[in-house]
């Protein structure tokens, strides 16, 4: 994907901000909003979320922290289902019934209390097949909607016929959609209703023999990419970066935002429908179609007010400071928020760039968290103004001294941080946790001017912190 394209997504950020300085933004929020924004932009790794969405962190904190034996202990509700986070997932499924190539079957989240019944269906003219696939996770973060699902195959070594198209599809991510190269050997597609979505492969994996896929439909995406999208095209210079919209643009924008908004399946209340081609040596096509049926609750999940931790790191004229002070436990798991400052110097880091004779260099706070079962997550720090885009008017929501972190399931970026720091994060929080514990780590990637050569080291910069979720 070229930086036009990419530059498109960011097109909300670089939505005329002069609108918004009276009232919530100053000329320096301005400053540190675009500094960052280009700074990232100079990665050549997608080491960032492929949305650039999220909720607005709960206007009520409850206090109820405890401060035990150098960790912080605190009373959580149990993860629960509502508009903006929902998630139904079990690996067992039950079979209501059969029909020629059919198979109605039931999930149920002990967890959250979903409950899904789906039908699949798969080419083959018998059930065998369709009984041998399994949706085992639909869940919806914001703007996003998860698609896991299960095949088990009788030759698992038929996978590798079609496998360089999944690498390709997991690497590339967004781009793989976007561009006009079709794939004969493995094809996915995803509905909402009659309406086509923008969705991707985010993941996979083999294991025995069952081939694992997990789908992303992201609503937001389909806007962009949908009749008209020229609405959302933005002048970008090389030096400087994306243009901001004009007043009349930006009106443009915001009334197309109302109408695909508004003409849009409520995804809580639709049938959504997955297709799967699974090419090569296997030629099987499988389809998943469900409806969530309003499975989830009104109201927001609570917010709980503790002291997770503050870290300060200074490089190259910039200057980060996060400061952790609730959590939340939604039906997705673990998100995180506090206080966020940045103060850029662009003239100061172009300069060092140049001594240190670099093409890039980044560095940037997140928060590790670990669980008492052994797995660790990454949680991505995400400040304003890649905000919540108000669902009815289309604008967006800033505001660059807050941040939500949540867990970093790009499958790619994941695989990456693997590769060059050693660390193995898992994209989804295992269930039957226990106890949680964070700490804020340092991320530092370094790209040679010359050679290109990427470098990464991630260190913790903050003491853990503990949370209880018995």
């Amino acid at each position: 994907m070229n930086k036009d394209n990419i530059y498109k997504y960011f097109n909300d950020i670089e939505t005329d901000f002069s609108e918004y300085e009276e009232e919530t933004l100053s000329p320096e929020e301005v400053s540190q909003i675009k500094s960052r924004v280009y700074r990232k932009m100079n990665l050549s790794k997608k080491t960032n979320n492929k949305t650039l969405t999220w909720i607005g962190r709960a206007a009520i904190l409850s206090i109820c922290c405890l401060a035990i034996g150098g960790g912080v202990y605190a009373a959580t509700t149990l993860r629960k289902n509502n508009a903006y986070n929902l998630r139904i997932k079990s690996t067992e499924s039950e079979i209501v019934a059969t029909e020629d190539n059919k198979v109605t079957k039931k999930i149920h989240d002990e967890e959250t209390g979903g409950e899904l019944t789906y039908d699949v269906y798969a080419s083959a003219t018998d059930a065998d097949s369709a009984e041998g696939a399994s949706l085992v996770r639909i869940s919806k973060k914001d703007e996003l909607i998860y698609m896991n699902v299960d095949i088990k195959l009788d030759d698992i070594s038929k996978v590798e016929s079609f496998r360089e198209s999944l690498d390709y599809l997991v690497n590339e991510g967004h781009a793989s959609i976007a561009s006009p190269e079709t794939f004969d050997d493995f094809t996915v597609s995803a509905k909402l209703e009659d309406t086509e979505m923008f969705s991707y492969l985010n993941n996979y994996s083999v294991s025995g023999n069952t081939l694992s896929l997990e789908v992303v439909m992201d609503t937001l995406m389909t806007a962009h990419f949908g009749e008209d999208t020229d609405v959302f095209d933005v002048e970008y210079d090389p030096q400087t970066g994306p243009a901001s919209l004009s007043q009349e643009d930006y009106e443009k924008q915001a009334e197309y935002m109302d109408n695909y908004y508004a003409s849009l399946p409520d995804p809580l209340n639709s049938s959504i429908s997955l297709d799967i081609f699974l090419g090569g040596d296997l030629g099987e096509n499988y389809s998943f179609v469900t409806s969530l049926e309003g499975n989830y609750e009104s109201g927001e999940n609570e917010t709980h007010e503790f002291d997770g931790g503050s870290a300060t790191i200074e490089w190259y004229g910039q200057k980060q400071s996060v400061t952790i002070d609730s959590y939340s436990i939604e039906a997705n798991g673990l998100q995180v928020y506090g206080e966020y400052t940045e103060e850029p110097d662009e003239a100061a880091y172009e300069t060092e760039l140049a001594n240190q004779g670099l093409f890039a260099y980044d560095e940037e706070l997140r928060i590790r968290a670990w669980d008492d079962l052994g797995n660790t997550y990454l949680l991505e720090i995400d400040p304003g103004p890649a905000s919540y885009i108000d669902p009815v008017t289309g604008y967006g929501i800033y505001d660059t001294s807050t941040f939500v972190a949540s867990i970093c399931d790009d499958g790619y970026a994941l695989g990456w941080y693997k590769e060059v720091t050693g660390i193995e994060y898992s994209s989804q929080w295992a269930d039957g946790i226990s106890q949680i514990t964070i700490a804020i780590e340092r991320f530092t990637r370094t790209e040679d001017g010359t050679t290109r050569e990427v470098t990464a080291t991630c260190e913790l910069v903050s003491d853990p912190v503990t949370i209880d979720l018995q």
